[in-house]
């Protein structure tokens, strides 16, 4: 596996490759080396850093994390996760959050 190392602003970023999903798709990523999540963009994502053909709904193995809410009743409801991970000052994801397997090699 191949590594790029990249510095900005004095803050060090890891890239690198990694297959995603049933058919285990290429993603090229940021490797977050003091977080326990794997942030991958969508296909088509907007104004995205990096490289991917992952998009979980062509996955099979692709599940929604899912968090309790309440509505202004009080009733429960399931919703999908959201969430943002920043990577140093400039790079900002943000989205809904999925699990998937996942593949180094």
């Amino acid at each position: 596996m191949l590594l790029e190392f990249k510095e900005q602003n004095h803050n060090f970023y890891y890239y690198g490759p990694l297959f995603v999903g049933s058919n285990y798709e290429y993603c090229h990523v940021i490797y977050d080396t003091m977080s326990s999540i794997t942030s991958v963009n969508l296909e088509n994502a907007r104004g995205k850093q990096s490289r991917s053909t992952y998009d979980f709904r062509t996955s099979e193995t692709a599940e929604a994390v899912y968090v309790v809410s309440y509505d202004s009743e009080g009733d429960e409801f399931e919703q999908i996760k959201s969430g943002t991970v920043q990577y140093g000052e400039h790079i900002v994801l943000s989205g809904k959050k999925y699990m998937d397997q996942m593949c180094l090699i």
